[in-house]
Parts: C-alpha cells; structure tokens; sequence
C-alpha cells in the first residue's frame, strides 16, 4: 500500500513539479492515523529535501503539499520494500496486544515508518495506551509496552 500511494504521488502535478526543482529529493516517512471506530484514516507522505534540509508533507488524497520551516540535517531514505505496509496495521497491533496478554481493546493505532521501523501507538477510549515497534522488512515486533496515557503524560504540579 505505500508502495503504491507513492506511485499515485509520483502522477500528481504538484509532486512533479517539486521534484522538478528539486531532483534529490526522496521519501523519509510515513505518518497513518486509523481510527478503528469511524473506519476513517489519515496518510501523510514525508520528503527529504536536501537542498533545502527540510521536509516537505502530502496529506493523502495529495490535493497539496506543506513544507516545514524546520531544518533537518540527517534523515534517512526510507523504502517502500517492506512487510508490514498500511493494510496490516491493525492486525498487527491486534496480534501483539494478544501475544503480550493485554486486554486493551484499541479504538485508533498512530503509526509512523521511518527507519524501516513502525512505531506504532494504539489507544482505547479509556485511554489505555500500547506502544509497538516493528521491524517494517521483516515484520519482527522490537517493542511492546503498555499503560495509561496519563503515565505517558506526567504533570509535575510542583513545578509550576
């Protein structure tokens, strides 16, 4: 599914156009927000540019691109060659939070592919949060670990 949402991108006018100005430039990352209750999904596309040291974003249906003021000196190429693609998400987390014995039940899975690994983040409406990565060549789970997202976001009252 990358694979191919990059052949869809490598068509729109937009994209040509800044690959045009900018030959050099080459996939970094890819950022899917599913949620599992409305069946709806969010993809964005990342590019390196590496004569601008920034990165530039196509939000699926690739209508527009946003580039970032941020600078970015190292990033890697990332490939569309791997095992877990888009499609497999949710029954990937599913079979780790099993695997794992963790009863959480989730309602969206956060993912992001860079470094040919998925950092994934599965949350439940109770806020239950899982936290996977995986070896996206090879499918191999690197990662589990589960708790609250209050855990995840501590607040130091006395620090104010």
């Amino acid at each position: 599914m990358i694979k191919k949402l990059l052949e869809e991108l490598e068509k729109n006018e937009n994209f040509i156009k800044l690959k045009s100005k900018h030959p050099n430039l080459f996939f970094c990352t890819a950022f899917i927000s599913n949620n599992l209750e409305t069946k709806t999904s969010k993809t964005q596309l990342d590019f390196f540019l590496p004569s601008e040291n920034k990165i530039v974003s196509f939000e699926h249906p690739f209508d527009n691109f946003k580039k970032y003021d941020d600078e970015i000196y190292e990033i890697k190429e990332q490939s569309a060659e791997i095992k877990i693609d888009k499609s497999h998400l949710e029954k990937c987390v599913k079979k780790s939070i099993e695997n794992n014995k963790c009863s959480l039940i989730p309602t969206q899975i956060i993912a992001i592919l860079k470094n040919d690994e998925w950092n994934m983040t599965a949350i439940n409406n109770s806020l239950g949060i899982v936290k996977i990565k995986y070896n996206a060549k090879t499918g191999e789970e690197k990662y589990f670990s589960k708790g609250s997202f209050m855990e995840f976001v501590k607040i130091d009252h006395n620090n104010k």
